[in-house]
C-alpha cells in the first residue's frame, strides 16, 4: 500500500493453528479487513489530493466549470432516461421490485467499500465452487429410468390416448409417474395428432429418436426438468389450438408453424442447470462467459438443441413445403427460446401488449408466437390448483437451492431464494400471479376471448385460494 512502509521480515513457518480450516477462514478474514482499511486511507488520501489540485489556482476556473455542467448534464440524462425506462402501470416500482427478486437480482448495489472489496475477492472462492462442480458432474451417475424407452408402436399408442383437447384432463405428473419420458409422449401426441409427418422429411422413427435424446438431456432439477418441458410442450399445443379456432384464423396458421412452437417447446430449458442467469453472471460461470453475460441460458439452450438435431442427424425443421427456409425456421425457435428470459419480460410484454389493441389476423405472426410460448412456460398457476401448488412448491425448492450455493459462496441471496427470509408460499404466489403471471396472460387473453376461457377459470380460482391462504398465514 505504501512505498515507503519498510520491508517485513521473512515469516516463520506456519504454526498448527494454520492447519485448521476455521482457523485459516478466520486469519484471512483478519487480512482482508486490515486490506480493506489500508485501501480506504489511501483512497481518502488520494480524494484529499486531488481536490487541493481542484482549489489550486493554476487550475483554469473556466475548465472547471465546464466540466461541472458537463457532469450535471450527464445525471440529468440519467435520470431522464431511468425514469423513462420505468412503465406507468409499473410506477410504484412493487412489480419491478418482485421481478428482479424472481430473476435473483439483489440491483447490485454496494453499500460501502468493505462491502464492495468483498464482492471482489468473492471471485476465488466462486471459482473453486465452479471447480468442484464441473469435477463432482464427471462422476457416473445413477441409471436414468427414461433411457428404458418403449418402442415406437407402443408410443404412439399411449400417445394418440392423451386427452389433448383438454386443458386439465393431462396430469403431466402422473404421465411421467406411468411412461418416464412424458416429454416424448407429449410431442408425439401432437405430431400424431396433426399428422406433421406428411410436411417433414423425416420419419416419426426418427424424430422419436430425437425428442428421447432431447428429454436425456434435461437434468434431474426440481423444477427445470423434463416435466416441465412437456407441461410447456402441451400449454402451447393448447394455446395455439385456441387461437387458430378463433374466426378468420383457421387458415392463418400452418403446420409448420406448429412444428416450430412444438419445437422451441420441446427444447426452451434443455440442459437447464437449476440456477438463473443472475447466479451464472455473478459467478462467472462458463456459460456467462461464453455468451458475454447475455442471456446465457436462454443461448445455451438454442444451441444446444440445435447442436444435439445435427448430432443425430435430424433435421427436424426440414420440409416438403416450397417455403420458408429451414433457416427462416430456425431463427424463429432461437428467438423464441431467447424470448423465455425473464429478463427481457417487461420489454417483450410492452411490445405485445401494444400490438394487441387490433384484430388477431393483424398480428405479426413471429410477435404471438414468442408471447405465447413466454405464457406458455409461465402456465402452472392456470392448471387447476393440485397441479399449480406442487409446480410453486417445485420451483420454490429450486430457488432456496440456489440460494444455499449463493450463501455458501459468500453472496446475500434475495429474499425469494433465502430459505430463511423468503415469504410464506401463498404470499410469494400472490406475487408471481400478480405481478408476472397476469400482466403477460391478459393480453393474450383478450385477444382470444373464449378461445382459452377454462385457464382463466382456473388462474381466477388459484388467484382466490392464495389470497384465503395468504390471510390465513398473516
Amino acid at each position: 500500500i505504501s512505498a515507503s512502509a519498510p520491508a517485513s521480515p521473512p515469516s516463520s513457518p506456519p504454526s498448527s493453528p494454520l492447519d485448521n480450516p476455521i482457523e485459516r477462514q478466520r486469519l484471512s478474514d483478519e487480512q482482508l479487513d486490515l486490506t480493506v482499511l489500508q485501501v480506504q486511507t489511501l483512497c481518502k488520501r488520494l480524494i484529499n489530493e486531488y481536490q487541493a489540485c481542484i482549489r489550486s489556482k493554476e487550475v483554469d476556473p473556466t475548465h472547471y466549470r465546464k466540466t461541472e455542467v458537463a457532469i450535471n448534464k450527464c445525471s440529468q440524462q440519467l435520470t431522464r432516461a431511468h425514469r423513462q425506462m420505468v412503465r406507468k402501470t409499473w410506477h410504484t416500482g412493487e412489480a419491478e421490485q418482485f421481478l428482479n427478486m424472481y430473476n435473483g437480482k439483489d440491483g447490485g448495489k454496494c453499500d460501502s467499500f468493505t462491502d464492495a472489496a468483498r464482492r471482489v475477492l468473492l471471485v476465488n472462492r466462486v471459482a473453486r465452487h465452479w471447480r468442484q462442480r464441473t469435477s463432482s458432474s464427471t462422476k457416473p451417475e445413477t441409471v436414468d429410468r427414461r433411457t428404458d424407452r418403449r418402442t415406437s408402436e407402443e408410443d404412439g399408442k399411449r400417445a394418440m390416448e392423451l386427452g389433448l383437447d383438454s386443458w386439465d384432463e393431462i396430469d403431466i405428473f402422473q404421465l411421467d409417474s406411468d411412461t418416464g419420458q412424458p416429454l416424448v409422449m407429449a410431442f408425439m401426441a401432437v405430431w400424431e395428432r396433426r399428422r406433421i409427418s406428411k410436411i417433414c422429411k423425416m420419419s416419426s422413427v426418427k424424430v422419436q429418436e430425437l425428442l428421447h435424446a432431447v428429454e436425456l438431456q434435461y437434468k434431474q432439477n426440481p423444477y427445470h426438468n423434463q416435466i416441465h418441458a412437456a407441461d410447456v410442450l402441451l400449454a402451447a399445443w393448447y394455446l395455439w389450438s385456441g387461437l387458430t379456432n378463433c374466426s378468420g384464423m383457421q387458415h392463418h396458421y400452418t403446420e409448420i408453424d406448429l412444428l416450430v412452437m412444438l419445437f422451441a417447446a420441446a427444447v426452451h430449458d434443455i440442459g437447464h442447470p437449476g440456477l438463473n442467469n443472475e447466479f451464472l453472471t455473478k459467478t462467472r460461470h462458463s456459460l456467462a462467459l461464453r455468451y458475454n453475460d447475455i442471456s446465457p441460458l436462454e443461448n445455451f439452450h438454442a444451441a444446444t438443441a440445435f447442436e444435439l438435431m445435427k448430432d443425430k442427424g435430424v433435421d427436424l425443421l426440414d420440409h416438403r413445403l416450397p417455403s420458408p427456409p429451414v433457416q427462416a425456421l430456425r431463427k424463429r425457435v432461437i428467438e423464441m427460446i431467447l424470448a423465455t428470459d425473464m429478463a427481457k419480460h417487461e420489454e417483450k410484454l410492452e411490445r405485445f401488449s401494444a400490438m394487441s389493441t387490433g384484430t388477431l389476423h393483424d398480428m405479426d405472426k413471429t410477435v404471438l408466437e414468442k408471447h405465447l410460448l413466454h405464457v406458455a412456460d409461465l402456465s402452472h398457476p392456470l392448471r387447476p390448483y393440485s397441479l399449480h401448488r406442487q409446480w410453486s412448491e417445485r420451483c420454490t425448492t429450486e430457488f432456496f437451492s440456489q440460494g444455499d450455493q449463493e450463501r455458501e459462496l459468500g453472496f446475500e441471496p434475495v429474499s425469494l431464494y433465502d430459505r430463511e427470509k423468503a415469504p410464506p408460499l401463498a404470499k410469494g404466489q400472490l406475487g408471481f400471479l400478480k405481478f408476472i403471471v397476469i400482466p403477460a396472460w391478459k393480453p393474450l387473453q383478450n385477444i382470444a376471448k373464449d378461445a382459452i376461457e377454462v385457464p382463466e377459470r382456473f388462474l381466477s380460482e388459484n388467484l382466490a385460494r392464495w389470497e384465503k391462504l395468504a390471510e390465513q398465514s398473516s
